[in-house]
């Protein structure tokens, strides 16, 4: 998914439907232009483990700063 920049869960749902209502683990990697994950995806779902890998240098940034207070809850993070 090199050209993917926006992960846009939000215009997926319908009224009270969860997508993805049991995540509980999410591997990303080789994801260059991905800029940021949704927020109804790290904060409304039961992820308990998040693995940002390999070619995602502009996710990882935002991850380790910006948006840190949105992932901080996951008992299990691993960004390289």
């Amino acid at each position: 998914m090199e050209e993917l920049k926006e992960w846009d869960i939000e215009t997926a749902i319908k009224g009270e439907i969860m997508i993805m209502p049991r995540l509980s683990s999410l591997i990303i990697q080789f994801c260059p232009n991905l800029e940021a994950l949704s927020d109804h995806l790290l904060q409304k779902t039961t992820l308990q483990k998040l693995i940002i890998r390999m070619g995602c240098p502009i996710l990882e940034e935002r991850l380790t700063g910006e948006d840190w207070p949105k992932i901080r809850h996951i008992p299990y993070i691993h960004i390289r």
